[in-house]
């Protein structure tokens, strides 16, 4: 479901129109479509448009140790199983779920090496150098599977991974007190991690903005709830979003161990405290379905016409029982209206 979300709310971002348009002057027999964009195209070409959509929001599920898996493991099936007459939606879970796994082997067996999957020597020096932790890889191969143990992170709001614990208790916060950001005198977060490049205290863009702590510390007091719209350039250059940034402050406590903390300073003189250990979404403090499913409806009404939103949602929570895949690539990639002549 999560994938299906990001999908479609990931093909509407200025990112994956270009890459679309690209797409599509490139051609390629016209058996896999493209979510959003109402055509089609080769299999490689719409797994690698389909990737970006599914990627360029930083909404998607969260691999331990830390990947990518929706964006880069489900357009491949879906684009194969439309081009080659279908599969079933048992087979789809079957192959997410070995790519999930693959995938979540090598970052982990790279990380014990002490190997960087994203060096400048690439994935065949990373796989085939003698540190890479070979038995790591395969114990276990065929009887845990990654997607269950340890599980994934699923994210609450679309910013990266590490933001997540501040977005969180700055919501809460919000939440509890009624707060806005012009009540707000001071906001100080004190991290588990020293932030490092991800202290931006002038985010040059909206998309920046995910991954500035500064950023994500002021925006549940700007925009609530907080969500796609609030990491836009239009959000991020407005009057109330500049003067906010200018009330946060960092602070590395190690102490803590994990998440955030927030200290925030009325202009009454009331301080408010709040922590994050484990985020909403993350594997120690999962979401609940109803939780997830603001996130989902968030992402399809972007796309889906409301009469198809919550078909897509059935079909995706039956994935298991769906007889042919390309039922539920009807509905996120109907065919493009033709216009009719007159006579």
């Amino acid at each position: 479901m999560d994938g299906v979300a990001n999908l479609l709310a990931g093909s509407t971002q200025p990112v994956a129109q270009i890459v679309s348009a690209y797409t599509l002057e490139l051609g390629g027999t016209p058996v896999s479509s493209v979510i959003g964009h109402g055509f089609k195209t080769n299999p490689l070409n719409a797994a690698f448009a389909n990737g970006v959509s599914g990627h360029c929001l930083d909404f998607e599920l969260q691999g331990q140790p830390s990947s990518h898996g929706t964006s880069s493991i489900l357009p491949g099936p879906l684009a194969l199983a439309e081009a080659q007459g279908g599969a079933s939606g048992k087979e789809l879970i079957v192959a997410y779920a070995l790519g999930w796994d693959v995938q979540q082997r090598i970052v982990a067996a790279s990380h014990r090496a002490g190997a960087n999957l994203r060096g400048p020597r690439g994935y065949v020096a990373v796989l085939f150098d003698d540190r890479f932790d070979w038995d790591g890889f395969l114990a276990d191969a065929g009887t845990v599977f990654h997607f269950v143990d340890p599980g994934f992170h699923i994210k609450r709001y679309p910013a990266q991974v590490g933001m997540q614990p501040v977005l969180n208790v700055m919501s809460d916060l919000r939440d509890t007190y009624h707060l806005t950001q012009e009540e707000v005198a001071t906001v100080e977060i004190e991290l588990s991690r020293a932030p490092g490049h991800e202290s931006r205290p002038h985010p040059t863009s909206g998309l920046d903005g995910k991954f500035s702590f500064e950023y994500c510390a002021i925006i549940p007091l700007v925009t609530n709830p907080v969500g796609i719209d609030s990491f836009s350039d239009a959000t991020r250059f407005t009057p109330a979003v500049d003067e906010a940034l200018t009330k946060v402050s960092l602070r590395h406590n190690p102490a803590i161990g994990r998440g955030a903390n927030a200290i925030v300073t009325m202009k009454d003189g009331r301080v408010l405290k709040g922590e994050c250990r484990d985020f909403r979404g993350s594997i120690r403090n999962p979401m609940t379905r109803d939780e997830h499913d603001v996130k989902y409806l968030d992402c399809a009404k972007r796309v889906l016409p409301p009469e198809d939103i919550d078909r897509v949602r059935d079909m995706v929570e039956n994935l298991e029982r769906l007889a042919d895949i390309r039922q539920l690539i009807a509905l996120l990639a109907p065919a493009p209206k033709v216009e009719e002549r007159p006579a």
